[in-house]
């Protein structure tokens, strides 16, 4: 059995070189290691971490053809991370799950599901609460929030161009988001004005 390091390599490599086929063999082994770690009771935890993260790349990678349930989950978990990957946008993979679908079901069966998938998601982006509209007292600053505040300032239907950006600048500063942070809300809500859009292409 490969070392962690060389496993490490190997995923870098399957991302690098964008190869899926590899990306999935390689999940599968850091998954049952990440397992047999937790297991051990050692003192695996930084292991853990960061194979974990690796795992979530290689998941991104390959999200096109995940099932359905993990796809989800992966969105549902680690959006965030996705959002802020160094090599991949999740907006090309989700591109390339819609690919394999036929066009009148795309929205239906990709992006519905992923946007559902994104209100349900608890990851933070800031450390502070935000005050979502309508709530009697801040709420954690969780992707779920920050898409449900957002959702009641202007609706669920697809906005104008510049309202995310407009929304992220405004409430980045009301709560007090760092450079980072503010980032990934922007990219937060680019993401989800764009599933909201495809409905509309032809």
């Amino acid at each position: 059995m490969q070392n962690s390091e060389e496993i490490k390599q190997r995923a870098l490599g399957a991302i690098f070189h964008f190869d899926m086929k590899e990306a999935r063999e390689i999940a599968k082994e850091i998954d049952y290691r990440i397992k047999k770690l937790s297991e051990s009771h050692g003192n695996g935890a930084g292991e853990i971490a960061e194979l974990s993260a690796l795992l979530i790349r290689l998941r991104l990678l390959t999200l096109p053809l995940l099932k359905d349930e993990e796809a989800l989950r992966l969105v549902k978990e680690s959006a965030a991370e996705m959002i802020n990957d160094p090599d991949l946008v999740l907006a090309e993979r989700i591109d390339g799950r819609q690919l394999t679908f036929p066009k009148s079901l795309r929205y239906e069966m990709v992006n519905q599901p992923i946007m559902e998938a994104l209100h349900e998601n608890i990851e933070r982006i800031g450390e502070g609460r935000i005050f979502v509209t309508g709530s009697k007292s801040p709420e954690l600053s969780t992707i779920k929030n920050w898409l449900l505040d957002y959702d009641r300032a202007y609706g669920t239907e697809p906005q104008k161009d510049l309202t995310w950006l407009e929304y992220a600048k405004k409430n980045a500063i009301s709560a007090r988001l760092n450079s980072s942070q503010a980032d990934t809300l922007r990219k937060l809500l680019k993401l989800y004005e764009w599933l909201k859009r495809e409905h509309a292409i032809e």
